[in-house]
């Protein structure tokens, strides 16, 4: 795809995003939100629905022989290219009038994205790319990290309770004693932060996220990084993948892949037992980083 095309269409993201933070702010906070619960058990808003319907008349404008996936109206039109729209990611926080919350933007052709933006417009903060054009973050260019070592990465989760627990039928609490530095998990700003050269390391076990990794994976290669499932496809259906700054990514694939060989773990079964107890520690953390070992 010419660079210039992809430009437009990024331009068009980015009015996407202007179109969805003007709405969600003005009603950021409210206490008469009206509300309801989706079939997934998920909360849906006139805030999700106004927004993405803003969203989708635009597109009609500016691109209408593109197809929409939509978050709440689900796929309209077909072809070769889909815009993929989640108005807001994080429906729960934004309802109790918390900050973890965005607005989630990608154009993917042919399965694979080209444009892709994170608007997280509580904390004022934008993330944006392009293919061929890099990756921005509040209009400075950003990239990853250079780090090559597993004993100097930075991993994206929280596994205090694990690692005190000694699992080791869980591949990623021994996955991050590789690591120098655990960071507290922060769902997709984790793929910003590796973007940003902040983390280096993020496995998704069992995310099940779908199109709404699209702009996230389109922000993280085009800083230099890598997303693959642990067969090296890029999935963003897959029960398990990795993301990193490139150069750790092939250590850390093979890594998961070989715990799961020797039988210590099936990636079909989730740990169940230990998964309340990492949620409740995660509530308990402060948010700063802490070494495996300690």
């Amino acid at each position: 795809m010419p660079v210039d095309t992809v430009a437009d269409d990024l331009e068009i993201a980015l009015e996407l995003a202007n179109l969805a933070d003007s709405i969600s702010m003005r009603r950021f906070g409210a206490a008469d939100l009206s509300q309801r619960r989706k079939a997934d058990t998920g909360i849906v808003t006139e805030v999700d629905l106004a927004i993405e319907q803003a969203m989708r008349e635009l597109l009609s404008r500016a691109r209408p022989s593109d197809a929409i996936l939509g978050e709440e109206f689900g796929r309209t039109g077909a072809g070769a290219r889909t815009w993929m729209l989640d108005p807001i990611d994080g429906t729960d926080a934004f309802v109790a009038g918390g900050t973890d919350w965005s607005t989630l933007i990608s154009l993917v052709e042919d399965d694979l994205p080209v444009v892709g933006v994170v608007s997280h417009p509580s904390e004022q903060r934008r993330w944006w790319a392009g293919r061929g054009l890099g990756a921005f973050a509040d209009e400075t260019p950003i990239s990853v990290s250079t780090i090559d070592r597993m004993a100097e990465a930075r991993l994206c989760d929280d596994f205090r309770v694990s690692i005190g627990r000694g699992l080791e039928n869980n591949p990623l609490p021994t996955l991050a004693r590789l690591c120098a530095w655990v960071h507290p998990y922060r769902d997709r700003l984790d793929f910003l932060r590796i973007a940003e050269g902040d983390a280096d390391l993020v496995v998704g076990w069992h995310a099940g996220a779908g199109p709404d990794l699209f702009s996230q994976v389109c922000i993280v290669t085009e800083a230099g990084g890598r997303f693959s499932d642990l067969a090296g496809r890029l999935d963003v259906d897959a029960g398990v993948w990795v993301v990193s700054n490139g150069t750790l990514h092939d250590e850390a694939v093979r890594f998961l892949n070989e715990v799961i060989a020797r039988g210590k773990f099936d990636p079909a079964v989730r740990v169940d037992e230990d998964i309340p107890r990492i949620k409740e520690a995660r509530g308990q953390q402060p948010n700063a980083p802490f070494r495996p070992g300690a």
